[in-house]
């Protein structure tokens, strides 16, 4: 049946922002997520790399850290109302629940797939894997943030993505410390003065907030 489905080798996150918002009924992914790193060296988890087992080049890793711009569009281009599916292990869960219900995504629960018959591996190998249940809802975005706020998250990303070298110190977003002396440019370096003129418009009160992160007035 022509173009019945299209097929895609890219990356996940640049495919999704080519696409319209509110466009898509469905998302179902299974990345190859991050901790399964650990196992790699061992037992039968090798289709991330050449092995014994696998000759086949099959998927980088999806690291945690991107879990939030992935999110994000996946949010984005969902219609309301509408399912997305995360297929992970427990380890993975902890790290991506919260980051999907910020950006706005209801959790219902996780869903268990028994494998039943799985190879030796690793010690304590599980044989199932964690589905996470999240609705794009409508109630729920009124709830726990708009859609403009999902907009000042993507911009966020795409302008504090990497850390800004300064003379002694320097960090990254995702890594702010909880240090007394307060270090913008450390963190956001030459769009702090942009950053501060967005923090005000959107929470001018200051209600996210933690100890480096962008004010609208008083510190720096």
């Amino acid at each position: 049946m022509t173009g019945f489905f299209d097929l895609a080798q890219i990356d996940a996150v640049a495919w999704l922002r080519a696409m319209p918002r509110s466009s898509v009924d469905l998302v179902v992914t299974d990345p190859a997520y991050e901790s399964l790193e650990k196992h790699r060296a061992v037992g039968t988890t090798t289709r991330l790399k050449k092995s014994k087992a696998s000759s086949n080049n099959w998927f980088s890793i999806f690291p945690n850290a991107r879990f939030r711009e992935l999110f994000a569009e996946i949010y984005r281009v969902l219609k309301k109302d509408t399912h997305f599916y995360l297929f992970c292990d427990p380890e993975t869960m902890f790290v991506a629940k919260p980051i999907a219900e910020e950006i706005g995504f209801k959790f219902w629960k996780p869903l268990i797939w028994d494998k039943r018959r799985i190879g030796m591996g690793y010690h304590y190998r599980a044989r199932y894997e964690c589905i996470l249940f999240f609705e794009n809802d409508s109630d729920c975005m009124h709830q726990c943030g708009s859609e403009r706020r999902v907009q000042m998250h993507l911009w966020f990303i795409e302008h504090t993505a990497h850390p800004i070298p300064t003379r002694y110190w320097a960090g990254t977003i995702n890594r702010v410390g909880p240090a007394k002396e307060f270090r913008p440019n450390a963190y956001y370096g030459p769009n702090y003065p942009r950053l501060r003129q967005v923090k005000g418009e959107w929470d001018p009160h200051d209600i996210f907030h933690h100890a480096q992160s962008i004010t609208s007035g008083g510190r720096g």
